[in-house]
């Protein structure tokens, strides 16, 4: 065997290196033909797999931050609700009314505003005539006091301005003749409202019609043998997030009788003053609210808030309640928890008594 030289071994090795990286062809022919990445090509794909990748890291973060989102609104919702909440404040009062529907003609004071803040009082059938009286302290002239009031009359809902000046006051000093300011006789002031009262300190304005003023409940009438009226206050939880009062439902159960939504009636001044009037112009299953509180806090909106009450009143449903006879009254706000009300009328049925 020949001995070959380092340089003939050198070539042999060169010359199998390229045949092993080469593909066989028919016949043991040998092909020389080459194929391999270029630069154009490797910088594609390593494009695509930056595309891809970026593409896959949105999605996961999009995921994440929506996740993120959903947790965030799940707490808001929940602090929300836990803070949307009211509890009873004091005692439940019962009366004991009875059904004897009425009426009586006359002068009734339907409400008043005090330096801003309004006052509900009553509601009547009927008006044949509206009347204004004004008490103002001024400091300077010249001087006015101009709120706007929304009011029901028979012909629908209407709203007004009462302009008391420094010029007329005079006349409005006692019950004057409103018809300046009223198109037509009120029987319920809905809302009064300050527009301005540039160099005054203080004022109240009322407004009185005369009319008829119609109830269904008598307090001087003898009692009734069932608990017929029930009266309780509502007050913000700890949370102090107002509460919306048009929102809320009540239903009524006792052990005969289950009312799933009372019937809301706008009769929150007359309910308010129940007690004066001896009077309550409310059906059965109807119930009714009127906020309360000092004026430090007390505004004219429909929003339960701190420092305020909501006097709830409602008509006991199914003829009233018998002696010793349970019944339960849930308050639904639109956003919260249940309240839950349970009370048993007493076996005595008094004109007005305290239920435990």
């Amino acid at each position: 065997m020949k001995k070959l030289s380092s340089y003939e071994l050198f070539k042999a090795s060169e010359r199998n290196f390229q045949m092993g990286g080469d593909r066989m062809r028919g016949n043991g022919e040998v092909s020389w033909k080459r194929k391999g990445f270029t630069g154009l090509e490797a910088a594609i794909v390593l494009t695509a797999f930056v595309v891809v990748a970026a593409v896959f890291s949105y999605v996961v973060l999009n995921a994440g931050f929506f996740t993120t989102q959903k947790s965030k609104e799940v707490v808001h919702t929940g602090v929300e609700q836990a803070t949307s909440s009211v509890e009873l404040a004091g005692d439940v009062i019962g009366y004991g009314w009875k059904k004897s529907p009425g009426n009586d003609s006359g002068n009734r004071t339907l409400g008043f505003i005090d330096d801003g803040t309004f006052y509900d009082l009553l509601s009547l059938t009927s008006a044949s005539k509206t009347y204004v009286k004004a008490v103002v302290d001024n400091v300077s002239t010249p001087w006015w006091v101009n709120v706007s009031v929304k009011y029901k009359s028979a012909a629908g809902i209407e709203t007004t301005y009462i302009n008391i000046t420094n010029k007329n006051y005079t006349t409005y000093k006692d019950w004057a003749d409103a018809s300046d300011f009223f198109s037509n006789p009120a029987i319920d002031i809905i809302k009064m409202e300050e527009i301005g009262k540039p160099n005054v300190t203080s004022y109240e304005i009322y407004v009185q019609s005369n009319g008829t003023y119609t109830w269904q409940y008598d307090g001087t009438q003898e009692k009734s043998d069932k608990l017929t009226i029930v009266k309780f206050y509502l007050q913000l939880t700890a949370g102090e997030h107002p509460m919306d009062m048009d929102g809320i439902t009540l239903s009524y159960a006792d052990s005969d009788t289950f009312v799933g939504s009372l019937k809301y009636v706008d009769k929150g001044g007359d309910a308010y003053n129940m007690d004066d009037s001896k009077k309550l112009p409310m059906q059965e299953g109807e119930w009714t609210y009127y906020i309360v509180g000092s004026e430090e806090y007390r505004d004219d909106d429909n929003l339960l808030e701190l420092g305020e009450k909501a006097e709830i009143t409602l008509v006991v449903p199914g003829g009233g309640v018998s002696n010793n006879e349970e019944f339960q009254v849930e308050v639904k706000p639109a956003s919260g928890a249940t309240l839950t009300i349970k009370r048993k009328a007493p076996s005595a049925i008094d004109y007005v008594m305290n239920l435990h």
